[in-house]
């Protein structure tokens, strides 16, 4: 083997310096920054807490933090590398944690809500002090009610459901229906229309639910909570604050939110005063109004809590009733099967919950269109909240964003033949009129991410959810 090639110090500095030299001094200074940023990078890169834990990304590092346009390559890419395993992702806001595997995936949502909690993250992921005020910010006791009035008074609730969301498909999709054999087009528009009046039917009541300017304010305040978070979120941190304060919209819709509800809210103070149940609305907006603290109950507040749970449950099921009905009508074949059982179970028990329960074909086709088309390429995230270590030894810091990634929908160990629909996958072999033992459209798993799984579902989302899409 021949040596290796030396060249003498005394040849090499001469040459070396006469390189330098022949730099025009603008050049070196120009230089001189870019080689500070790099450096500062890596020394950050190096003191990076969660630097142990690997990243996937589709782009070299100087681009990374553009790749989330084409978020659904990124993470499913990141799934199929790190599969049972947890891996990182960066977008614009910064580094999300996800955790994949059946094992890993059940562990962290035993997790406690101390330890690690989804609204302490959305108060960054949607700026809820900019979106939703300091009220809610600070106690958003607005979920934790709603789940409570949908625990106890299931069997009014789907009465009150059912009792508008046949007028509402009738007054909105059905006329443009009528007389016609040929297909009719809609569009995701007229879909949420009908979801929004249902919804505010069992949050303000029938009157109000049916006033579709009322209606359109809180669909424009759903969209508007995302096109504001979105826009703060572009900013450093430290500048957040400043531009929220600019931006926000939350005054207005305050505004024209109290011109709808004001008159209701004055009613439903009348009647927690009289301490008469008799005749008295079954409305949310009631429920909110006997339990909230007595500093609390100002019009304001109230008029905010109404729009926030709005925000909570419109937009998401608007998305997954838009899906499941292009699904309907692009595999006509399922129409009657549907149908028969529709008829079946209202020949037996009527419209009530326990008709609503017994729909098992029905319960299947909306769960596996839900599989098909997730609302995103992973579960909101969380935020840990004290540090975390996995069962794999893996340390999570604390205030780290963790995650779960949709990609586990298409994973054929968990589902046969993963990208094909099939309306009635989840429709497992049970008795007639009895839906399928633990896997029902609400309940989630390790396989199904649709409404978050373990001590972190969404728990009031996917009642409010499951009912309505029946």
């Amino acid at each position: 083997m021949s040596a290796p090639l030396s060249l003498p110090v005394d040849i090499v500095l001469p040459h070396l310096n006469r390189w330098l030299c022949s730099w025009q001094s603008s050049s070196i200074f120009l230089l001189l920054p870019i080689l500070g940023v790099v450096g500062f990078a890596l020394f950050l890169q190096r003191s990076n807490p969660i630097a142990h834990i690997p990243v996937y990304s589709i782009f070299p590092w100087p681009l990374s933090h553009f790749q989330f346009y084409d978020a659904q390559r990124l993470v499913y890419g990141g799934y199929r590398k790190y599969k049972g395993g947890v891996f990182r992702v960066l977008r614009s806001t910064g580094w999300v944690i996800i955790v994949t595997g059946r094992q890993l995936v059940e562990e962290l949502h035993r997790i406690p809500h101390d330890t690690i909690s989804l609204w302490e993250a959305s108060k960054d992921e949607l700026q809820v002090l900019h979106t939703f005020g300091k009220q809610v910010h600070s106690q958003p006791y607005q979920l934790a009610m709603l789940n409570s009035k949908l625990a106890r008074h299931r069997d009014q609730l789907v009465r009150d459901l059912i009792d508008e969301a046949i007028p509402a498909f009738e007054e909105i999709m059905g006329r443009q229906c009528q007389d016609t054999s040929d297909w009719v087009e809609f569009n995701e528009n007229s879909i949420s229309k009908v979801v929004a009046r249902i919804f505010n039917r069992i949050l303000v009541g029938p009157e109000l639910c049916r006033d579709p300017n009322y209606n359109q304010l809180s669909t424009d305040f759903t969209i508007g909570v995302f096109i504001v978070s979105i826009i703060i979120n572009l900013f450093p941190p430290i500048l957040r604050g400043i531009v929220g304060r600019a931006i926000t919209q939350l005054p207005r819709y305050q505004k024209k939110g109290a011109q709808f509800l004001e008159p209701l809210i004055e009613e439903r103070k009348a009647w927690k005063e009289l301490g008469d149940d008799q005749d008295k609305p079954s409305d949310f907006l009631s429920f909110l109004v006997e339990g909230v603290p007595q500093e609390e109950l100002t019009t304001r507040n109230l008029v905010t809590r109404i729009l926030t749970v709005t925000t909570a449950t419109t937009h998401t099921s608007t998305s997954t009733l838009t899906h499941a009905l292009f699904e309907l009508a692009d595999r006509t074949s399922y129409v009657e099967p549907l149908r028969k059982e529709v008829e079946n179970v209202m020949g037996t028990h009527g419209w009530t919950r326990k008709g609503v329960e017994s729909m098992v074909l029905i319960d299947s086709f909306i769960k596996e269109s839900m599989r098909m088309h997730p609302i995103g390429c992973m579960s909101f995230p969380m935020r840990a909240l004290k540090p975390i270590t996995l069962s794999d030894g893996t340390y999570i810091p604390k205030d780290s964003l963790v995650s779960t990634p949709f990609a586990v929908h298409f994973d054929d160990e968990f589902y046969e033949n993963p990208y094909t629909f099939d309306g009635f996958r989840f429709a497992s072999p049970a008795p007639e009129g009895v839906a399928p033992g633990g896997d029902g459209m609400t309940t989630t798993s390790a396989s199904f991410l649709g409404f978050g799984h373990g001590r972190h579902a969404w728990t009031a989302y996917e009642n409010f959810l499951g009912w309505f899409n029946h």
